[in-house]
């Protein structure tokens, strides 16, 4: 009969013990807080000529009702996002990704990690509070950027969620403010304050197209392009390829300057050719836009190649002696 409370008194004992170490858990997280951070970045925009890079600033703040545990220093860590790896970090948009790193600055190339991947205080945003207690305010900031180079479908990438911590160095034992700080002391920091946010990419439209030799390397370079006949004889033929990478669909439109004609430099004279597109003869009328192709989808490296070949009548007849052209000039439209 005796041992009946003995175990009620265990049990109550276990219990009281348990909820003190969630309310000193709790009590942690009234110290400071992560405040002014957009918890959606979507105000960035990449083309893959150019690097693109966006500062975002937030602040620390302490809490007013803590009067009794001195802050001695924080740091903050961010996670990996969606590609689960920190370098790079990558955005997604149906299964294609846009690579893209987190900077405590881009001039210093620290890249941000998490509070438990961290190897050194470089890769932490790393902040002296000074042992302060109740309210206070520290403004720190970090760096976004998406390297050129990748050329994407267009579209809006995203990355979400990435995880924020606020790591402090609380003076518990109130020996006085810590003045330096080293990597071993983040094995004695309690976690203040987590919170999650996105950064969203608008990636644009871009088109990239040559006309170069018959199937000849694509050459950003190529354009204007020439076709040189040399001496004109009946029925002469030359080939070229234009060549497009887009990361939207598009569309092909061609106006020659002469219609279906090379013109005498000096005199109104002329010799007809024929203009054949992807296998398929084109008529060209002067001064009109012809569409050659009307909605072709996205393409990337080696991207889509396109045969062209202009032939001279079968019989020239009897024109003066000179230099005979036309232009023709092809517009690639993202739709």
């Amino acid at each position: 009969m005796k041992k009946g409370p003995r175990k009620n008194i265990l049990f109550f004992l276990i219990f009281i013990l348990l909820s003190q170490g969630v309310l000193y858990a709790q009590y942690f997280e009234t110290i400071a807080q992560l405040k002014g951070l957009d918890l959606k970045i979507d105000t960035l925009r990449y083309h893959p000529n150019y690097d693109s890079s966006f500062k975002e600033a937030f602040r620390i703040e302490g809490e007013v009702s803590n009067t009794t545990i001195p802050v001695d220093w924080v740091v903050i860590a961010f996670g990996t996002g969606d590609a689960g790896i920190f370098n790079p970090r990558s955005m997604y948009l149906s299964g294609n990704n846009l690579d893209y790193q987190l900077y405590d600055s881009i001039s210093s190339g620290n890249i941000l990690l998490d509070y438990n991947a961290a190897s050194s205080l470089d890769d932490l945003i790393v902040i002296n509070v000074g042992g302060k207690t109740g309210y206070f305010r520290e403004k720190t900031s970090f760096e976004i950027e998406i390297p050129s180079g990748q050329f994407v479908p267009s579209g809006l990438y995203k990355d979400q969620p990435i995880a924020v911590e606020l790591w402090g160095l609380l003076d518990l034992t109130g020996t006085g403010p810590q003045t330096t700080l080293s990597i071993a002391d983040l094995a004695n920091m309690e976690l203040l304050d987590s919170l999650n946010f996105k950064i969203h990419t608008n990636a644009s439209d871009v088109i990239r197209s040559a006309i170069v030799e018959k199937n000849g390397a694509f050459d950003f370079n190529s354009l204007p392009y020439k076709i040189n006949f040399g001496t004109l004889t009946s029925g002469d033929i030359e080939e070229a390829d234009l060549v497009i990478e887009a990361t939207s669909s598009y569309s092909v439109d061609v106006e020659s300057l002469r219609g279906n004609r090379l013109k005498h430099t000096k005199v109104a004279e002329y010799v007809n050719y024929t203009f054949t597109f992807d296998g398929s003869p084109v008529t060209l009328p002067a001064g009109a836009t012809v569409n050659l192709v009307t909605n072709a989808p996205a393409s990337f490296s080696p991207g889509d190649r396109y045969p062209m070949e202009i032939q001279i009548e079968a019989t020239i007849g009897f024109v003066p002696a000179g230099s005979y052209k036309d232009i023709l000039s092809f517009t690639i439209t993202a739709n």
